[in-house]
């Protein structure tokens, strides 16, 4: 029960600090529009997401990943984008869930560790 507790409350406090993280970049980040330029291919060969373009303070050109699924945005749509200043290659698109993903997923990863040693412990 020990080491289940333990497992648990370890996912679950990487989970809050990859949230936290996350919250922190948001917080800190600089919001600009940018547009879908592109569509990226997966490993056979299927658009699976598109590729967005947008500029720095400084004017200069990025690109990051911008929404996913089906269907795809059409290209030259404007969606919101959060990007390091410092760094402007770290940035997400506005709505996107990638960066809620991990930290959520360890949260329930440890939910269910500690809740398998409650049952187990029976």
């Amino acid at each position: 029960m020990t080491l289940f507790a333990t497992a648990g409350a370890c996912l679950i406090f990487i989970g809050l600090v990859l949230f936290l993280r996350a919250n922190a970049f948001r917080a800190r980040s600089r919001m600009t529009d940018g547009r879908i330029t592109r569509y990226k291919e997966d490993s056979d060969g299927d658009v699976s997401f598109s590729i967005v373009t947008f500029h720095d303070d400084a004017g200069t050109a990025h690109e990051t990943y911008g929404p996913s699924g089906s269907p795809l945005p059409p290209i030259g749509t404007v969606v919101r984008v959060y990007y390091d200043m410092s760094d402007p290659s770290r940035a997400w698109t506005a709505g996107s869930i990638t960066a809620w993903v991990l930290p959520t997923l360890f949260v329930i990863a440890g939910l269910a560790t500690i809740f398998a040693g409650v049952v187990l412990a029976r």
